[in-house]
Order: structure tokens, then sequence, then C-alpha cells
């Protein structure tokens, strides 16, 4: 994060997004924020798990 900011930039880059989001996730689910379900051994591997991975078709 400090090499980003060294560099002027507000916001990571957009090619550490799914990583990015997977930690808040985690994180989210650690403070208690996210309490439904029981919580997993490793928030991070399951907060990739559970994530949308948006797939395109290609028609001819």
């Amino acid at each position: 994060m400090e090499e980003h900011l060294a560099k002027g930039m507000i916001y990571p880059p957009f090619t550490n997004i799914r990583k990015i989001s997977a930690h808040i996730a985690a994180k989210k689910c650690f403070v208690g924020v996210a309490t439904s379900l029981p919580r997993p051994e490793n928030l991070v591997k399951y907060a990739e798990r559970c994530m949308y991975t948006p797939t395109y078709r290609t028609y001819h």
C-alpha cells in the first residue's frame, strides 16, 4: 500500500481488486459484521471461493 501512496495513487490497482475484496470480506466476518453463518477456518479462502467470477460466452 505504501508504494501505491508514494506513486500518488489513492486506490489500489484494479488488478488487485479480487484479492483486496477477499481480505475486506474476511475482516468483516472477523469483526462480526457478517454473523449469520458459522465462521469458516480460513476466512480469506472462503471469501475467494464465494466470489462471483464473470465468464462470458462467445457467440458466433
